[in-house]
């Protein structure tokens, strides 16, 4: 079993608002602005118009537009798509965690806090039972230079492992190897910490200079949060990263 850290002054999530503006009708027209425009094949289409484009002066290239099909409305469906698809990675989070609590709850285990919505509830991790807090990562892993993913994976770890608790602690990611391979590399801390002042500071004030690397601290500290898969659990997230591959 784990040994536990107690960290009394964890910040609480920053939460984010997020909201859906246009309604189902207006994605709809969109998507069919934005196909008509890319006919299915987005890079010839952009390499289409570089070529029509090219040798254009002031006086020509509003009529090369024009013919092209390309003004503010094509923008305006681009914008609208873009807005919608920004919503998915939450949906996926908050449906990935809600499908994997049968399983994941044991006998007798109560859920007494759920943050499904990336910090909104300002709650310090995605779920908490009378008997664990987790995180949840549902990235799909391609194994090369991911650091932000990587920086995520990171402050999420270092929350679960300064939390002042008696449960067991989780981190379930969609396979192990590459959160294992970033966890035991070199990467410098202050590289993953670089863009989170307060994540920074909190390590820095607790730890000083003690650690420079990743796989330092995740070496002292790898027993108190347990590093699962959550593909065994939802194997369609492993599915998922088969297909990619």
């Amino acid at each position: 079993m784990p040994h536990h850290r107690c960290y009394h002054s964890l910040p609480e999530r920053e939460g984010q608002n997020y909201l859906i503006r246009s309604d189902i009708s207006d994605l709809h027209l969109a998507f069919a602005i934005v196909q008509k425009f890319t006919q299915n094949a987005t890079g010839k289409r952009i390499a289409e118009i570089e070529g029509l484009l090219k040798n254009a002066t002031r006086s020509t290239s509003t009529t090369l537009l024009t013919e092209a099909n390309i003004n503010t409305e094509l923008l305006q469906a681009a914008l609208t798509m873009k807005q919608a698809l920004g919503q998915i990675g939450e949906i996926v989070h908050a449906l990935g965690i809600l499908l994997a609590l049968p399983s994941l709850l044991q006998e007798n285990e109560v859920v007494e806090h759920l943050s499904l919505a990336a910090g909104n509830t300002g709650r310090l991790f995605d779920l908490e039972t009378n008997q664990r807090v987790a995180e949840f990562k549902f990235n799909q892993w391609q194994g090369g230079a991911e650091s932000i993913r990587q920086n995520q994976l990171f402050k999420d770890f270092y929350y679960l492992v300064e939390h002042c608790t008696t449960k067991e602690k989780y981190l379930y990611t969609t396979g192990t190897k590459h959160p294992l391979r970033f966890f035991q590399g070199r990467r410098a801390l202050s590289s993953i910490m670089s863009n989170n002042k307060k994540l920074r500071e909190a390590f820095s004030s607790r730890h000083g200079e003690k650690y420079t690397t990743i796989h330092q601290y995740y070496a002292d500290d790898k027993t108190l949060v347990h590093l699962e898969t959550i593909d065994t659990i939802l194997p369609i997230f492993l599915r998922e990263a088969l297909s990619e591959e």
